[in-house]
């Protein structure tokens, strides 16, 4: 099945999640091994598609990507029987949901340090920006997001490039992202040069379907000076795997409230805890 067609599955999975599981308790007793939480809203839907990120029951990506502060790479799989790991995608230019993605990641942070469990869990984030996402600007969003590097237990994950950046959001974790610049012009005119991160059929752009894909773009710019701004369409997905390397949660197409995120992780903490 091709992307577009996943992520139409997607989009036909968020339209009939409020519906899904109603009187359907035969769906909460073929709950996949392995998994606490009982069955996503969609669950009915999501069974025998093929996705291409990892849905619940299935094993968390065992992807390594370098953390931004060190030479250390980092994948899930190291905190496999320690840990449980909430990975999500962003880029520090984007202005629409990636805030709230890494928001949710802070506000777990959070309820952690206020109920004794930092230790079980690892908050990753990972930019898909590599190039204008150094360490300091980085460090910079930390910052703004009230995100605690302190605490150990919140990494940022950055790619050795926009190649690898596309290998391991895409390829590893099955996110879809592509990029595109705006160029300025003398005359004050932008064109939009789309440089896609992977093939489009039929020599046409993907646009913007609906699933749950988003774009941002910033101030910034390539050496030459030539570019005001640059924006990356991509799924906003996070993945919520217990410390026994089983997804939880796909949060996908659109992003899950911090409450619902908290409420999801704590369930799965307390019971591993018990």
């Amino acid at each position: 099945m091709d992307g577009l067609s996943r992520r139409s599955v997607l989009g036909l999975a968020a339209a009939g999640s409020t519906s899904a599981l109603t009187g359907c308790l035969d769906v909460f007793e073929s709950r996949p091994e392995g998994v606490v939480l009982g069955p996503p809203e969609e669950w009915e839907l999501l069974q025998g598609a093929e996705l291409p990120h990892p849905v619940y029951g299935e094993p968390m990506p065992d992807v390594e990507v370098p953390d931004a502060f060190s030479d250390e790479t980092v994948s899930p799989a190291d905190y496999e029987g320690s840990r449980h790991v909430l990975a999500t995608f962003f880029f520090t230019r984007c202005q629409a949901t990636c805030p709230t993605l890494v928001s949710n990641l802070v506000q777990v942070q959070s309820a952690a340090a206020e109920d004794g469990w930092s230790d079980d869990v690892m908050l990753l984030a990972v930019t898909i920006d590599p190039e204008h996402d150094t360490p300091e600007v980085l460090q910079g969003y930390a910052d703004t997001m009230g995100v605690d590097l302190g605490e150990d237990n919140f990494r940022f994950l950055r790619p050795e490039s926009p190649e690898h950046a596309e290998e391991v959001v895409e390829d590893g974790f099955g996110g879809l992202f592509e990029e595109s610049r705006i160029e300025d012009h003398a005359d004050g005119d932008h064109e939009e040069d789309h440089k896609p991160s992977h093939e489009q059929e039929d020599g046409h752009e993907k646009e913007d379907d609906g699933d749950g894909t988003h774009g941002g773009h910033g101030q910034g710019g390539g050496e030459s000076g030539n570019h005001d701004g640059q924006e990356f369409m991509h799924t906003d997905l996070t993945l919520f795997a217990n410390r026994d390397g089983v997804v939880e949660r796909a949060y996908t197409p659109n992003p899950p409230t911090a409450p619902q995120v908290v409420d999801d992780v704590t369930q799965v903490v307390e019971h591993y805890r018990e």
